[in-house]
């Protein structure tokens, strides 16, 4: 029913039929740029008709060759950051319940 419905809707728009995952692929490649947190992602899994988000990223939204080359060239002009950049400021603000519990947290093995 649902190929049925978008072959005719594409052929009234004057477009190429495309199967109905193509519109997910799609959709999948968008979470990727407008999803800020993770329950956002989530959410869009979910609208998908995904019961889990790791259906949306192994089967969809893969990314093609240009927009691959594109991040990888991204990430290699970026500027680096130390591993520590922020966490000294992070921790001189907390209270003393944060840092205790900070402390807690990176004794735990």
């Amino acid at each position: 029913m649902v190929r049925k419905t978008l072959k005719h809707a594409t052929v009234k728009a004057g477009q190429k039929y495309f199967v109905p995952h193509a519109i997910r692929s799609t959709l999948a490649l968008m979470i990727d740029e407008i999803a800020m947190i993770m329950e956002e992602r989530k959410t869009l899994s979910q609208n998908l008709g995904h019961e889990h988000m790791r259906t949306t990223e192994e089967h969809y939204g893969q990314l093609d060759d240009n927009r691959r080359r594109e991040l990888i060239e991204a990430l290699r002009i970026r500027p680096k950051l130390s591993e520590h950049d922020g966490f000294v400021e992070l921790y001189q603000n907390a209270s003393s319940e944060q840092r205790s519990l900070a402390g807690q947290i990176l004794k735990m093995r």
